[in-house]
């Protein structure tokens, strides 16, 4: 990837079953440590490390629920050292602490 700032943005409505192809495919990127994104001629390649910062939050109030999922990297991991925290994330049936 260039040095020069670039961004990629997208945002739509989709199926429960569009959105777990995607999960997927985004987990294969960060496997292969590639990832490619692209919409209408646009399109954006991210190199990602071995060690990237990961972010849930979750929200629910009333009618509305909110999940967000954030990963951040820098270019260089400047010799940062990795915190562990255990987290969970599954069906809600397989839920340890329920």
């Amino acid at each position: 990837m260039a040095d020069s700032d670039q961004e990629f943005s997208h945002e739509s409505l989709q199926d429960r079953d569009s959105i777990v192809r995607y999960l997927s495919a985004l987990g294969e990127g960060l496997q292969q440590g590639k990832l490619l994104l692209a919409c209408n001629g646009q399109s954006f390649t991210l190199d990602t490390p071995a060690l990237v910062k990961f972010d849930v939050e979750a929200k629910q109030k009333r009618n509305r629920a909110q999940l967000t999922l954030k990963m951040s990297w820098k270019r260089s991991d400047g010799g940062k050292q990795l915190r562990v925290e255990p987290l969970t994330i599954g069906p809600a049936d397989d839920d340890p602490e329920a």
